[in-house]
């Protein structure tokens, strides 16, 4: 399995500027804030199962842990927690990843955009606190290769769940 080794903060900071932009939510108004912690760890989960399982390469190298919330990277959870979640600006922020393709870096865009727009919170955690997130012991990592193996052979999941609409790809800030 291929390690891309991208950095987690970057990576959470583009899927925040893919949610505020594709929704156009405004940042200076607080109540509008749409993208908690918990649905943001929810995003890269799915972001990092969607790679394991369909392309056999990890995004990056820090592990999700088993919380009584769902699966969590610690050390971004404790970020946004405690500065909350704000948009980061697309000119000063833009995010390259030259460890994606194009087309890797758009599946990943049209995943977190069609995930956002169906599932609210609760949602999205019900659909990945499955086998994987009930069978690991409390606090303990989550192992890559279970995730893998689960959403490779599962169709009840997240994978088949998407849609693929042609018509997200007009929504997401796709640049190569």
């Amino acid at each position: 399995m291929e390690n891309l080794n991208i950095d987690i903060k970057k990576f959470s900071e583009y899927v925040v500027n893919i949610i505020y932009d594709v929704n156009n939510f405004d940042i200076n108004n607080t109540e509008e804030q749409k993208v908690s912690p918990l649905k943001l760890q929810n995003l890269l989960y799915c972001a990092y199962a969607w790679a394991l399982a369909v392309w056999d390469k990890k995004l990056w190298i820090n592990n999700f842990e088993k919380w009584v919330i769902g699966p969590i990277i610690p050390e971004i959870y404790h970020d946004y927690s405690k500065n909350g979640v704000r948009l980061f600006n697309w000119e000063d922020y833009f995010i390259k990843f030259s460890e994606l393709t194009n087309l890797e870096k758009l599946d990943l865009e049209v995943l977190i955009t069609d995930l956002n727009a169906k599932y609210n919170d609760v949602e999205l955690s019900n659909l990945i606190n499955n086998e994987i997130w009930k069978n690991a012991k409390a606090n303990s990592i989550i192992k890559d290769e279970a995730i893998a193996k689960y959403y490779a052979e599962n169709n009840d999941t997240f994978l088949d769940k998407i849609m693929y609409d042609p018509s997200l790809e007009s929504t997401v800030k796709f640049f190569s």
